[in-house]
């Protein structure tokens, strides 16, 4: 049998892969590198060469979330549409990428960053303050409400669900 070799580039994008995967299933709330290792079927030790520590683990996929979400509300906002139909777009466009990406949700709902450094943590927080000043505060609180509620159902409370009714309601509130 030939060992295929997998370069450091490949190895790193399966890690990333493997651990929006495993913070995607309903019980790993956390991410340390001996589960993720065990996850995957991979050395944990190895797992170190690649990120030192489940932060800078994080800090990557954090680095992939802003990426993602600044495309998304870049090509929103691209659109010009009046204030309201553009928030309303943001928020859909925020929780519809937090339902097909359910690990990378949990970050985003504070669920898989709670041990993580105070650094990462406000990371997730300028993220999600950036998104607040195109939605306005109460919008942003309404989809971090629907993220949690997604990430604390065991991903199946989708954010999205009832999404128009409920901003059919509070649209004389914002």
């Amino acid at each position: 049998m030939v060992k295929r070799y997998v370069n450091a580039e490949d190895r790193r994008v399966q890690v990333f892969e493997a651990a929006v995967a495993y913070l995607g299933q309903p019980d790993n709330h956390t991410l340390s590198m001996n589960a993720l290792g065990d996850f995957m079927g991979y050395d944990s030790g190895n797992m170190r060469k690649k990120f030192g520590t489940p932060d800078d683990l994080l800090r990557g996929l954090m680095t992939y979330v802003e990426e993602s979400l600044a495309s998304i509300t870049g090509q929103i906002v691209a659109r010009k549409l009046p204030g309201r139909a553009q928030a309303a777009r943001v928020l859909a466009g925020l929780l519809q990428f937090a339902e097909k990406n359910p690990g990378l949700c949990r970050i985003l709902a504070g669920d898989a960053v709670c041990a993580a450094s105070p650094g990462l943590r406000a990371r997730v927080a300028t993220v999600l303050d950036s998104l607040g000043a195109l939605t306005g505060g109460a919008l942003m609180d309404l989809a971090v409400g629907r993220m949690r509620r997604f990430v604390t159902s065991g991903f199946t409370r989708l954010p999205t669900a009832g999404l128009d009714a409920v901003l059919n309601e509070l649209e004389p509130l914002w």
